[in-house]
């Protein structure tokens, strides 16, 4: 065999070594990619989960709570998000946001006093669930979800 075969030979085995390490790694940083976002939810989340401090019916099923929460991260809010039922089992979405004037809020323990969830108050504190969201990475990394309050 020529020295030119075996050198071909000997490139074609490398590059047959690399493709079969990249079907390996492939599904590795496909999962690292799709876990990531529930990783960071339980182990590094932007906000602590919070603390009703009062709740007065709004009518029409709406309900006014006034919460607090410990901000841990500086990222930028994007929404809240509510949903009926326990956490993990996939309840139906319902109607929530803040009539909290928007405002920048830094790091360290924040009070909201216009959180409206359509849900009554026994409901929400029992069987109902919210994450916030929040952008941390820029725009093409997708939200951060943290767990913002879990009925018990």
């Amino acid at each position: 065999m020529t020295r030119t075969k075996r050198a071909a030979c000997a490139a074609r085995d490398q590059a047959k070594r690399e493709g079969q390490i990249w079907l390996w790694l492939l599904p590795v940083f496909a999962g690292i990619w799709l876990f990531s976002p529930a990783a960071e939810t339980r182990i590094w989340p932007v906000i602590t989960e919070a603390t009703i401090i009062s709740a007065v019916p709004a009518g029409d099923g709406w309900t006014r709570l006034e919460v607090e929460a410990e901000k841990l991260r500086d990222c930028d809010w994007r929404s809240v998000e509510w949903f009926l039922g326990r956490r993990g089992t996939g309840g139906p979405k319902v109607q929530a946001y803040f009539a909290d004037k928007p405002e920048i809020r830094g790091l360290g323990i924040l009070h909201w006093d216009g959180l409206m969830v359509r849900l009554p108050e026994d409901v929400i504190r029992t069987h109902s669930y919210g994450d916030v969201l929040h952008e941390c990475y820029g725009p093409s990394f997708g939200e951060t979800r943290s767990r913002y309050f879990t009925g018990r």
